[in-house]
């Protein structure tokens, strides 16, 4: 069956950037591995319309695999196409891609830190949120201090700022005053999204672990094995990817 950890790695990326409904019939083909559209709307009972429009969203996404069935003598099978998880390619695409978003989030934050953020008010001095990390700060305020004049910096109000920067802007300065830490300037929110990508691949680096166990596992089970005759050794390896009964 497949490794717990490939299944609980596969919920976090499903429930992390899609929405309820993908979940549901990625969970279901989890559960009960090759399905017609139908099998599964009757599964879920959803209507087959609904299941194929979401199914065709994670099968563009590469997430989900199909493949053609025919209708062979006493097979017991109807033709059609079958959907299913193949966790070889789902890892290597969901790695391909958190690769790619850190780099995009990196390169934002990068840009982001370059910004004009902080000011002096006595000398005009100007410092971005990077340049500011190395200036001395006040013991009894918290606050950064000009490197030239050794004022408080401020933050600087003539950055154009989107709308939805002001309102998070008004939001943190009332949060501020009913909490009553009116001199932190440093505002609490939620992990940036290069913390939650980095989160991830941390993960997924735990799950190509414990995978490459399993088949050095395998190959040591191999190395008890004669003639196919088993004589000694480990005999509780199972193939990482095959879900059970399929």
């Amino acid at each position: 069956m497949v490794l717990a950890c490939i299944v609980q790695f596969a919920q976090v990326i499903l429930r992390t950037f899609y929405d309820p409904e993908c979940i549901v019939i990625f969970e279901a083909l989890m559960r009960h591995g090759r399905k017609h559209n139908e099998d599964l709307a009757n599964i879920l009972h959803l209507k087959s319309q609904q299941t194929k429009r979401i199914i065709t969203r994670l099968t563009e996404d590469h997430l989900v695999n199909q493949i053609m069935v025919k209708n062979e003598r006493g097979a017991g099978k109807k033709e059609g196409i079958e959907y299913f998880i193949d966790f070889h390619e789902f890892l290597d695409v969901v790695r391909q891609r958190l690769n790619m978003m850190y780099d995009m989030a990196e390169s934002s934050q990068m840009k982001k830190s370059k910004e004009i953020v902080y000011v002096c008010p006595r000398c005009g001095e100007k410092y971005s949120e990077l340049e500011v990390q190395f200036n001395e700060i006040d013991p009894q305020t918290n606050l950064f201090l000009c490197n030239e004049c050794h004022s408080q910096l401020i933050e600087d109000e003539t950055e154009q700022k989107t709308p939805d920067d002001k309102n998070l802007e008004t939001d943190d300065k009332k949060q501020s005053q009913n909490t009553g830490d009116q001199n932190n300037i440093q505002q609490k929110h939620a992990l940036t999204d290069l913390e939650i990508i980095s989160d991830l691949l941390e993960q997924l680096d735990e799950v190509d672990r414990q995978i490459k166990e399993q088949f050095q596992l395998k190959e040591e089970k191999a190395q008890y094995e004669i003639g196919g005759v088993k004589t000694q050794g480990p005999d509780s390896w199972k193939d990482p990817f095959e879900i059970e009964g399929h």
